[in-house]
Parts: C-alpha cells; sequence; structure tokens
C-alpha cells in the first residue's frame, strides 16, 4: 500500500496549491468515467491524484481508477473500462470459478471541519475469486487486499462482489472496507473485468478487477 494525505478547502476560501473546492455538506463523491487508452484518468487534481490501472495479458482488457481532490467538488473516487474492451460470449451454461487481481485506491479519515475537507489515501490490491453462473446470471465474489494499514481500514480490507449478468454485462454492487457502491464491467467465456466506486461522508474508494 501507499500512504498519502490530501486536503481540499470550501468556496468561501482561496483555492489553496494542490487543493480544491468543496459544498458543505458534501465532501465526497465517486463515479465512473471513461479512461485513456492507457487508463489514465484525468478526473481529479493531478497533485492530488492516487491511482492506477491494469491490464489483461490474455485480451489487453484494461481499466483505471483514481482519487483525490476535484476542484470545487471535494474529495473523490473514479473508475471506467478502457474503450474498446470485450469479451467472448459464454456458450456453456453453469457456473464457473472464476479468478484473479483487484486493485483499488482509497481515501479515509476524511474530516470536514469547518470550511475545509482532508483525508489519508492509501492503494489496496489483492486476488479475487468470482463465482459465475451464466445459466442464472449470479455473480458473487470476495478477496482480500494487503492488511499493512489493518488499523488505518477499520472495517477490514475485504473486497465482497455481488451482481448480475445479462449476455456478457455485469451490474451489481462492491464492497471494500465497508463502503458498498456500484459496480460495472463485462464477463464473457474467457475472461472477466468490472470497476467499482463508492462513498460515504467519511471514504471513497474506486478500482477494478480482473479474472479469468
Amino acid at each position: 500500500m501507499m500512504m498519502r494525505t490530501l486536503a481540499a478547502a470550501a468556496p468561501a476560501l482561496a483555492l489553496l496549491s494542490g487543493c480544491g473546492a468543496i459544498a458543505l455538506g458534501d465532501p465526497t463523491n465517486s463515479g465512473f468515467a471513461v479512461p485513456s487508452a492507457t487508463g489514465q484518468l484525468s478526473e481529479v487534481q493531478s497533485s492530488t491524484a492516487v491511482g492506477g490501472s491494469d491490464f489483461s495479458s490474455l485480451t489487453g482488457n484494461g481499466y483505471g481508477y483514481q482519487v483525490g481532490s476535484v476542484s470545487n467538488d471535494g474529495l473523490q473516487g473514479f473508475a471506467g473500462l478502457v474503450p474498446g474492451a470485450s469479451v467472448a460470449p459464454a456458450t456453456t451454461p453453469g457456473l464457473v470459478t472464476m479468478e484473479g487481481d483487484f486493485e483499488l485506491a482509497y481515501i479515509g479519515f476524511i474530516l470536514a471541519v469547518d470550511t475545509e475537507v482532508s483525508g489519508s489515501a492509501v492503494t489496496d490490491q489483492g486476488r479475487l475469486t468470482m463465482n459465475v453462473d451464466f445459466s442464472d446470471g449470479s455473480v458473487t465474489g470476495s478477496g482480500t487486499g494487503i492488511d499493512s494499514f489493518s488499523n488505518f481500514l477499520l472495517n477490514g480490507n475485504a473486497l465482497e462482489i455481488d451482481g448480475t449478468l445479462t449476455g456478457n454485462q455485469l451490474n451489481g454492487t462492491a464492497t471494500y472496507n465497508g463502503v458498498t457502491g456500484p459496480m460495472q464491467g463485462l464477463i464473457g467465456s474467457n475472461e472477466g473485468i468490472g470497476v467499482f466506486q463508492g462513498h460515504t461522508d467519511g471514504q471513497v474508494h474506486a478500482g477494478g478487477f480482473i479474472v479469468n
């Protein structure tokens, strides 16, 4: 894991170097975004950005993710599939187990005081096991990241996946450190790839996974 401290200031104050403004009462947010062909995102101020990308050696599919300060909008997280991602259609019904890796960036200890909001960011990664039922479309998965920051991640660094498959399209939720948010991606006979993001007033995360 990598750890970094971030800060943002509210509109009532002049913007500080490397900081963004927030609306009081809404210090965090998260969403999906479209990365470049190399998995790079530019949704947050570059001086505060914490994130990364990953690509499949099998198909070339990839995703990008980042968290950081957004001008006029506090601390946020974003993730998205690299354009052109595709998977082979599933031709055999039944239950399949896929395994692979996940990566994410996380901001915790977010504190809004008067006109300022601050937080500390880490990156995490780990192995993920997913059960995909091509008959009924159910998708579940679980994995655990590096535990060297277990005192920072107060609810644990387990990742839980709960989704539904319609054709090759995956939609559902992902939960990390007790925070649940939306997930989307693709799953086929050869590979699964997805991205997720979530936030509360005190936490933000964004990341992705590739399994086969």
